[in-house]
């Protein structure tokens, strides 16, 4: 089997059916096409100052499941095509919890204001300078990919609670469409992490304070991936003993 990379013109759909699921099916691993739906993942994970490796996960389940996330259940498979890097302010009110910013595709200046010693913008402009990574168990299925690919500033930036202006295409609107098809099964142990450069204060990039240093109960900076691809329902494991068999 090749790589699913977009060749000759192919979607990623085209790629995902042809190269994987269609030779599953000729092989006997999958005994009729899966239902396949084109999907925009959504993983969330609050930025802290422990530590400088942010992760994510992509199967519904998880301890830390956001309200706000849109996930794959363990019986998915997922061809991921697109990604977006993103921050977007939050604030948590009793057991409500919701966002109070767009989502920043750069380092936006208006929106992370606050000053805590250093500025809040300098510490989130790390989010596009750092390196991505996703592994199936022992494979690396995008390793070390830097951030910067992600970073986008709108046609029109956000100011004045005037929303900001980004173009129509998937590129114009901050995804930056991979090289191949990156296939992720549901069923697999996947780690997907972000590794932020080292910095004096991490705490920065926690947020909840304005642009005097004065607290803002509750508020704190989110960093959200969302993956654009397709998902074969239902199609996990006769894809992972599909490849045991390989």
């Amino acid at each position: 089997m090749r790589n699913q990379f977009f060749e000759n013109g192919f979607s990623a759909l085209e790629v995902f059916q042809n190269d994987v699921l269609e030779q599953m099916l000729r092989s006997g691993a999958l005994t009729e096409m899966p239902i396949v739906n084109e999907v925009d993942l959504i993983l969330e994970a609050e930025l802290t100052s422990k530590d400088n490796v942010v992760k994510f996960t992509m199967v519904q389940g998880a301890s830390n499941d956001r309200k706000t996330e849109f996930k794959i259940t363990k019986n998915d498979l997922f061809c991921m095509s697109h990604g977006l890097l993103g921050v977007m302010k939050y604030k948590r009110d009793g057991n409500s919890d919701y966002p109070v910013s767009p989502l920043a595709t750069y380092a936006d200046k208006a929106i992370f204001a606050g000053v805590k010693g250093g500025k809040e913008v300098d510490a989130i402009r790390s989010i596009w300078d750092g390196f991505l990574s996703f592994r199936t168990s022992r494979t690396e299925r995008l390793a070390d990919f830097h951030t910067r690919n992600f970073m986008l500033a709108p046609q029109r930036q956000f100011s004045d609670g005037v929303e900001a202006s980004y173009g129509v295409t998937h590129e114009e609107r901050g995804y930056y469409k991979f090289a191949q098809c990156h296939i992720l099964s549901g069923g697999s142990t996947n780690k997907i992490e972000l590794a932020l450069p080292d910095m004096n204060d991490r705490s920065l990039l926690v947020g909840g304070f304005n642009d005097k240093g004065v607290a803002i109960v509750g508020e704190y900076n989110v960093v959200r991936l969302q993956l654009k691809g397709h998902v074969a329902i239902d199609a996990a494991t006769a894809y992972d003993n599909w490849l045991k068999k390989a």
